[in-house]
């Protein structure tokens, strides 16, 4: 990936941020305690075309917004934040076994994706799952877009949003749209981790806040034409409300 100018202060930055997060609950395990308590990544790269200026449909059903980061193996700040998932596993659900893990190995993925290549396609499946190679990749969802005001049938209006509320923002922290950003592109987030127990499936997942879009993306979208989707984010369905008593 390709970091900015600014990598050994953004690492800094989320490190200190992360030291002072508790990961309280509840007493019902269901909800932080302290929703201001926001960690923040490092620098990562949107390894899949994100849904931050339009949101995500199933069947035309609204699903919030997000998008999947990919966060280098091994940096202080991507381990600090794995040992925070794993921790609040535990608070959560005790001594269950994880069975969908909130950072995926890129890794994994990456040699899964060349195994099941056909030989032909292998070249591209090269190219666009290699940068996996080394990271650790997770999603950040919302219910509402950072840009343009939500409406109530959960897509975006033509109504800007205004003041501390903008969630999208360029490396100078100016607000940008959420189309600014696309695949490849070098990011930094801040979100809520909460505990999520949804027909069956249960787990720790990532409520978005904001999104800083560091250097703009360099990769082409291929996802559709190779079966490169975005991993599902069907939790996304939760709203703010639900997981944080907004």
């Amino acid at each position: 990936m390709n970091y900015s100018p600014n990598a050994v202060q953004n690492e800094a930055a989320a490190v200190a941020n992360n030291a002072q997060h508790t990961g309280d609950l509840l007493p019902d395990k269901s909800r932080v305690k302290n929703r201001y308590e926001f960690l923040l990544s490092g620098e990562g790269f949107l390894c899949f075309s994100p849904s931050l200026g339009s949101p995500m449909e199933d069947e035309g059903e609204v699903k919030g917004f997000g998008c999947t980061i990919a966060l280098p193996k091994g940096v202080e700040s991507t381990d600090g934040l794995i040992a925070k998932a794993d921790a609040m596993f535990t608070l959560a659900f005790g001594k269950k076994k994880v069975k969908n893990a909130l950072f995926k190995d890129g890794d994994a993925i990456y040699e899964s994706k060349m195994e099941e290549a056909e030989e032909d396609d292998k070249a591209d499946v090269e190219a666009f799952y290699g940068r996996f190679r080394g990271h650790f990749y997770f999603n950040v969802k919302t219910k509402f877009n950072g840009y343009y005001v939500t409406g109530k049938d959960g897509r975006c209006t033509d109504e800007l949003v205004s003041g501390n509320f903008v969630k999208y923002r360029d490396a100078d922290g100016k607000p940008i749209s959420g189309d600014k950003f696309t695949n490849g592109a070098t990011v930094r987030a801040d979100f809520l981790m909460a505990p999520y127990s949804v027909k069956g499936n249960y787990g720790i997942y990532c409520q978005q806040n904001n999104v800083q879009l560091l250097l703009e993306g360099d990769v082409s979208s291929q996802e559709e034409s190779m079966g490169m989707s975005t991993p599902d984010q069907s939790v996304a369905a939760v709203s703010d409300e639900e997981a944080f008593g907004m």
